[in-house]
């Protein structure tokens, strides 16, 4: 039997299907478990700096799941709050339900910045996506 070569739109849809399972395995976890192997897998195959993942709880974005975040960045982004100016693209994401990328890592808030902890651990650019 002879194979096709793969056409570039099969690949990509492809990787959408892909990526929509991840999304659903996500969304069905809870703390650990299937989440930090999604935020595991998302690193891998992205061959990114790190990961973290965010669940809605009450009007704050909790962090439930993370790959190679900086111990002292853990602090500032365990819990995000919704009603407050956001500072970081989770929380922009979470308000507008719509992806983004953000070119520092990190924002500011009370004069302090996570953006070196984030830097100096290899995170150049922040992208946040909604996992509906």
């Amino acid at each position: 039997m002879a194979t096709r070569k793969a056409r570039p739109l099969d690949a990509l849809v492809a990787q959408r299907d892909a990526l929509a399972a991840l999304s659903r395995s996500v969304v069905e976890g809870e703390s650990g478990g299937v989440l930090s192997v999604a935020v595991e897998a998302i690193v891998g195959a992205l061959g990114a700096a790190g990961a973290i993942a965010y669940r809605l709880d009450d009007q704050d974005l909790k962090l439930v799941a993370e790959n190679n975040l900086p111990r002292k960045a853990k602090p500032w982004l365990a819990r995000l709050p919704l009603g407050d100016e956001p500072w970081f693209v989770a929380q922009t994401v979470a308000m507008s339900g719509r992806s983004q990328a953000a070119e520092a890592p990190g924002g500011s808030r009370d004069g302090h910045s996570a953006q070196r902890l984030l830097t100096d651990a290899g995170w150049r650019t922040v992208v946040a996506a909604p996992v509906t």
